[in-house]
C-alpha cells in the first residue's frame, strides 16, 4: 500500500525532525548520507544483490529466491516501497537480499521505515554484518540486527548484536496500535562508543563498547534484509497463518553526524483533521467519517495490486469484502480526514 505523495513527505519530514530534536544533545545534527527510496520501478542493483538460499538457518521453513520485478517474485519494488512477500504454493518461498560488497557503512544511524508482517512465524528482520563475513565468518564478523519482529506478537519488536560469547538483545512493546497497521521507523544509532535502538523516538536499548573491547565496533557493516518464516525466533508457520505476507519498506536511510549544523526548533504546532473510526468486524471494514464529506477507498494485496477501488460522499463508509479471495488485503480510506489503514484477513 502506498500513501499519498503530500502525505508521505509529511510523514518523512515530521520524523526527520523529531529525530534530530530528540538525539541533538549537543552541538550538530544529523546529516543524510546515503539512501534508497525504492521509488524507480524495479530494484537498484547498484545497491542491493538477491541473496537466494536453499538451506535457510535457525531451523526456518522457506527457501529464499532469485531474481526480482517478476510477477512470480518473492521480491519487487512497486509504488514507492521495497516488497518482500513470502507465499507457500506447496513450499514456502520468500526473499532476502543485502548490500555486500557495493554499500557498506561504519557510525551514523541506520534506519528504515517499515510496515510489518503479523502472522504467526513470520521472521521480519533489517540487520547488518560485518564486511569480513566472507573471511572470518558468522559471529566472527558481528551482526547488528536493527529490527526483528515475531508474526505472533503484533506490536513487538527488538534490537540486538551478537559476537563470539557476547550477545545483547532488547525489546520493545508498542503503546497503542501495532506494526503492521501504519508505518514505524527502527533505527540503530551507531558512534565510536555506543549503539542505540530506536523503534520511532523511543531509545528502548543501548550497548555500550566499553561492554566488550573486543567488539568489532569500528569496522564496516552492510545491510540486509529479509523475511523469514518459521525457525526458532517466532515458531513455525501454522494453519492460522496468513500466506501470502509481506514486509514493506519505504526506504532506507544513513545519516551522519554534523557538528555544524544547528539544532532544528521544534515544529510549529499545526491542525490536526478530525479522526475517522474504524470498526472491523470478521472482515468487514466499516469507517464512520467526522462528517458527511468526499473519501476513497482501496483494497489491494499483500503484492501492491489494487483490487477494489470506489469513490464516494458519506459519512459511513463500508468496505465490501465478500467477493474477495481468501488472503490477507490492506484497506486505505482517504479523505480530508486523512487515511485510515486498516489490514483484514479473508478466509472462507
Amino acid at each position: 500500500m502506498n500513501l499519498p505523495t503530500s502525505l508521505r513527505t509529511a510523514l518523512r519530514t515530521t520524523a526527520l525532525l523529531v529525530t534530530v530534536i530528540l538525539t541533538n544533545t549537543m552541538a550538530g545534527g544529523w546529516k543524510l548520507f546515503w539512501s534508497d527510496e525504492f521509488d524507480s520501478t524495479a530494484l537498484n542493483e547498484s545497491n542491493w544483490t538477491v541473496d537466494p538460499s536453499n538451506n535457510p538457518d535457525n531451523g526456518e521453513q522457506e527457501h529464499y529466491t532469485s531474481g526480482h520485478d517478476q510477477a512470480s517474485s518473492n521480491i519487487f519494488v512497486k509504488n514507492g516501497c521495497l516488497i518482500i512477500v513470502a507465499r507457500n504454493n506447496g513450499g514456502i518461498t520468500s526473499g532476502r537480499l543485502n548490500t555486500e560488497n557495493k554499500r557498506n557503512f561504519v557510525y551514523g544511524r541506520m534506519e528504515a521505515r517499515m510496515r510489518l508482517p503479523i502472522t504467526q512465524g513470520m521472521w521480519p528482520a533489517f540487520w547488518m554484518l560485518g564486511s569480513n563475513f566472507s573471511s572470518v565468518g558468522w559471529p566472527g564478523c558481528g551482526e547488528l540486527d536493527i529490527m526483528e519482529g515475531r508474526g505472533r506478537l503484533p506490536n513487538w519488536t527488538s534490537g540486538s548484536y551478537h559476537f563470539p560469547g557476547f550477545d545483547v538483545f532488547n525489546q520493545y512493546t508498542l503503546p497503542s496500535g501495532n506494526v503492521h497497521d501504519s508505518f514505524h521507523i527502527y533505527a540503530a544509532e551507531w558512534s565510536t562508543d555506543s549503539i542505540r535502538w530506536f523503534c520511532d523516538s523511543v531509545n528502548f536499548g543501548t550497548l555500550r563498547k566499553a561492554s566488550d573491547p573486543n567488539l568489532p565496533f569500528d569496522n564496516n557493516f552492510w545491510f540486509i534484509f529479509n523475511l523469514a518464516v518459521g525457525g526458532n525466533f517466532d515458531g513455525a508457520s501454522d494453519n492460522t497463518t496468513v500466506f501470502p505476507e509481506s514486509l514493506i519498506v519505504d526506504y532506507v536511510r544513513v545519516y551522519h553526524w554534523d557538528p555544524s549544523l544547528t539544532a532544528a526548533a521544534p515544529p510549529a504546532p499545526r491542525a490536526v483533521a478530525p479522526a475517522a473510526a474504524a470498526t472491523l468486524r470478521g472482515t468487514r471494514l466499516s469507517v464512520e467519517l467526522p462528517d458527511e464529506q468526499a473519501y476513497s477507498v482501496e483494497v489491494a494485496t499483500v503484492n501492491g495490486k489494487a483490487v477494489l477501488c470506489r469513490k464516494g460522499f458519506a459519512r459511513f463508509v463500508t468496505v465490501p469484502t465478500e467477493q474477495l479471495a481468501p488472503g490477507a488485503y490492506f484497506v486505505n480510506v482517504r479523505g480530508a480526514f486523512g487515511v485510515v489503514a486498516q489490514r483484514i484477513v479473508v478466509r472462507r
